[in-house]
C-alpha cells in the first residue's frame, strides 16, 4: 500500500500482480493509511479541496470506499485495534477558545483529542460506566467471584482476526478519550493499548505516551521526536 505524487493511493496484490487505485485526491498527497489485520480493509486520511481532512474506509472485496468521519471536523491518524473491533484516530473537535487583547478576537488552539468508533453497531465503548458486582458468600464463608477472563481454556486466540463493519452510522458512533485536548500523531495500537504523540500550547517537546484500555489509564514514555 502506497501513496505517489499523482496523489494516489494505489495497493498491489503480491500473488496476482494486480494494482488497485484506492483513492484519489485533488487537494494533496496521502500521508496516513493502513491495513485491518485482516487485510481487507484500508483505512485513509484524504485532504479535501476547501474542506476539513476526513477519514475513509476502503472494501477490497466489495471495492467501495466509505466516510468515517464527517466534513464539520479535521481528523487525521486513524488505525485499526489489533482485534478489529475499533478504529483509533485523532480529531479537532475541542473548542476551549481564547482572546486576544490586541485582536479582538477569539482564537482557538489545542483542538484534537484522540477518539474511536466501534466498528460493530452493537459494540459497547470501552469507556462505559462498569457494573460494581456484589460479592456473595456462601455457607461456610468463603466468598464466591465470577469467573475472571481467561479462566475458561479458548481456542479463539488461535482464530484469524475477522474484521466487520457496519459502515452506515459510523460518524454516530464516535467515542472521546478521556485525555487532555492538545495535538495528537502517530496513533498505533498494540493489543489494549493505544500509542500516540502529544503536544500542547506551552509544552517545550512533545511526549510519547501509552493509553491503557484495560485500566483506563494514560502514561507518559517520555519526550521523543518520533518511535516505531
Amino acid at each position: 500500500l502506497w501513496s505517489d505524487k499523482k496523489l494516489r493511493l494505489r495497493c498491489v496484490d503480491i500473488d496476482t500482480k494486480a494494482v488497485t487505485e484506492v483513492a484519489q485526491s485533488e487537494a494533496f498527497e496521502f500521508h496516513d493509511f493502513g491495513w485491518a489485520p485482516d487485510s481487507k480493509w484500508i483505512v485513509y486520511t484524504r485532504a479535501e479541496w476547501q474542506a476539513n481532512s476526513r477519514i475513509y474506509l476502503y472494501s477490497l472485496d466489495q471495492k467501495k470506499t466509505f466516510p468515517v468521519t464527517d466534513e464539520w471536523y479535521s481528523s487525521d491518524n486513524p488505525t485499526f485495534s489489533e482485534d478489529g473491533k475499533y478504529l483509533y484516530f485523532a480529531s479537532d473537535r475541542a473548542y476551549n477558545p481564547i482572546y486576544s487583547q490586541s485582536e479582538w478576537n477569539h482564537a482557538y488552539r489545542d483542538m484534537a483529542k484522540l477518539y474511536l468508533i466501534p466498528l460493530k453497531k452493537d459494540m459497547t465503548s470501552p469507556f462505559k460506566p462498569e457494573n460494581s458486582e456484589v460479592k456473595l458468600e456462601d455457607k461456610d464463608g468463603a466468598k464466591k467471584d465470577n469467573p475472571k477472563k481467561g479462566d475458561a481454556k479458548s481456542d479463539t486466540a488461535s482464530k484469524p482476526v475477522r474484521v466487520d463493519i457496519d459502515t452506515d452510522g459510523l460518524a454516530d458512533r464516535v467515542v472521546a478519550f478521556p485525555t487532555e485536548a492538545g495535538n495528537y500523531w502517530s496513533v498505533q495500537s498494540i493489543k489494549d493499548k493505544v500509542y500516540y504523540m502529544y503536544w500542547k500550547m506551552g509544552m517545550e517537546k512533545a511526549k510519547l505516551k501509552i493509553f491503557d484500555l484495560e485500566k483506563k489509564e494514560e502514561g507518559e514514555l517520555g519526550e521523543v521526536n518520533n518511535y516505531i
